[in-house]
């Protein structure tokens, strides 16, 4: 049986730098335990409303690149009561290069809100041993983003 989990920054918000793209969130999965993300969110605290649109991208990951802080800043939502196996990382410091793009989105800045339930059966999944999925950000101006996504495991 699979569990649940939101995938989060534990005190909730990451600085994004005009100009630089900065992955917010990671999850890598674990040895047997595959994940989708079933759903995922995004807030701005931007106030002008003639800022660009930030690029909010997922991507998938090889998991060798890139240094993300670990910690267990999820928590479980549904399923069957067991720990997280994948290991979740957050506000990258140094930026994952073995990636693919797979979905891009472009969100206002300006108090922007996404919240995106995948459709059931076509959700983004990784399947193979650390390898995972990423949320890349890139704002035109300096924002400060609130991000996270639903996973499910095994």
């Amino acid at each position: 049986m699979s569990s649940r989990y939101v995938v989060r920054h534990p005190s909730a918000v990451i600085a994004l730098v005009g100009g630089v793209p900065k992955t917010v969130l990671g999850f890598l999965a674990a040895a047997l335990a595959p994940f989708r993300v079933i759903a995922w969110g995004v807030s701005f605290d931007g106030i002008v409303a003639t800022n660009a649109p930030v690029d909010v991208e997922f991507m998938s990951w090889d998991g060798t690149t890139g240094t993300g802080t670990e910690t267990d800043a999820s928590f479980q939502v549904g399923g069957a009561a067991r720990g997280l196996q994948g290991v979740a990382s957050f506000d990258f410091s140094v930026e994952p290069t073995n990636v693919d793009r797979m979905k891009p989105y472009l969100v206002r800045p300006d108090g922007g809100l996404v919240i995106v339930q995948e459709p059931l059966g076509r959700e983004m999944e990784q399947f193979r041993s650390a390898n995972g999925i990423v949320m890349r950000c890139n704002a035109a101006v300096s924002v400060n983003i609130a991000p996270w996504f639903e996973i499910e495991e095994g």
